[in-house]
């Protein structure tokens, strides 16, 4: 969660230096395509191994938390989750049941989740050339 983490944990990158923050007026890039940028670059210093597995869970992250924010943002239109509900043990097994609970996962390439949604497409595409 710290803001400068990643500029001070890999030091040789960045030479303690933050990353420059976009002219106003100008849309800024999201954190996928800038570490893109970086990576493709000639100076080759972001493409170290540890570093391109830490940018890839961060990303992750970010990934699952917007996705869980939006699932209950949509979960929340159809029928209204509480704190009581969320602590209830019936409720829980009721939403993994119903495989609700793993629903944000479907943007997490190799989830059970993401090949569940892969395989609907699939049949749908057979479906469609039978």
């Amino acid at each position: 969660m710290d803001k400068y983490c990643e500029e001070l944990a890999f030091p040789t990158i960045f030479c303690g230096q933050a990353r420059p923050s976009p002219p106003d007026g100008k849309k800024a890039l999201s954190y996928i395509d800038f570490i893109k940028s970086e990576i493709q670059r000639y100076d080759r210093r972001a493409c170290r191994p540890d570093h391109i597995l830490y940018v890839y869970k961060r990303c992750q992250i970010q990934q699952l938390s917007k996705q869980s924010i939006f699932i209950l943002r949509k979960g929340a239109q159809n029928h209204k989750i509480t704190a009581s509900q969320v602590v209830n043990q019936q409720f829980i097994e009721n939403a993994i049941n119903n495989d609700s609970a793993y629903r944000f996962m479907v943007a997490i390439t190799g989830s059970p989740a993401y090949f569940e949604a892969q395989k609907k497409k699939v049949m749908a595409m057979v479906r469609h050339h039978q």
